[in-house]
């Protein structure tokens, strides 16, 4: 799974890509690297550590996952990912934030990956259906 990040877009917001695949967790980020303006758009699913690192809030990963989140298999999928990054030490002391690797693309990005709500399984501001 990834979190998307087009720096391209007026108002950038993260968005999740491919939920189910629980073997790898990282920020892909389209656009110039600035690392400010790119904090300020990722701030409600994490934080920057450094351009090579981002630590991902684990109750923002559940929610933009919208209904998936409430399935018993992604559910244990998940906790399984975050029980990993636990044993690697990519998890905060408290669970609530977990380790991601970031790729900086400077291509806009081709949607061959489109997030959510781009391919109509989730609306932004929609309830989970």
């Amino acid at each position: 799974m990834f979190v998307r990040l087009d720096l391209y877009d007026d108002e950038p917001a993260p968005t999740l890509c491919e939920p189910d695949d629980f073997l790898g967790l990282k920020v892909v980020l389209y656009g110039p690297y600035h690392l400010d303006s790119a904090g300020d758009a990722l701030a409600p699913a994490g934080t920057f550590v450094d351009g090579d690192t981002a630590l991902l809030s684990v109750e923002e990963l559940r929610r933009l996952a919208g209904h998936r989140a409430d399935d018993e298999a992604w559910s244990s999928g998940f906790a399984g990912m975050l029980g990993y990054a636990s044993s690697k030490g990519w998890l905060d002391a408290d669970g609530t934030a977990v380790t991601a690797h970031c790729e900086w693309r400077l291509c806009p990005p081709d949607d061959a990956h489109p997030p959510l709500d781009l391919v109509g399984e989730r609306a932004a501001g929609d309830p989970a259906t």
